[in-house]
């Protein structure tokens, strides 16, 4: 004998048709909640976002981390080099012995 399937769908199953849980926000939609959160924003905290919209804190501490980034970068590198450098000219060194220019 063959189970038979007796579950009840939920609340949650796709059901087609329209669904307001399915709503797609239009670009203007977008727009209006997002300057009702800047808005909202300013009115709490305001030096927290300066009048072009942007968090002027938070772009110091990224421009500050992003230089020590390429700091770090370029010292590493630069190291690497010096070291393929004096290994190149040992190399040259001892090999001079053996090629005549």
């Amino acid at each position: 004998m063959e189970p038979t399937n007796r579950r009840r769908p939920n609340a949650g199953q796709f059901r087609p048709g329209p669904d307001q849980r399915r709503h797609r926000f239009t670009r203007e939609e977008c727009q209006a909640g997002f300057w009702a959160a800047v808005t909202s924003i300013v009115l709490r905290y305001p030096d927290a976002i300066d009048s072009s919209g942007r968090q002027p804190e938070a772009r110091a501490r990224l421009e500050t981390a992003l230089r020590e980034e390429i700091e770090r970068l370029v010292e590493e590198y630069k190291n690497r080099i010096e070291v393929v450098f004096a290994a190149t000219l040992r190399m040259l060194k001892a090999t001079e012995t053996f090629i005549r220019f």
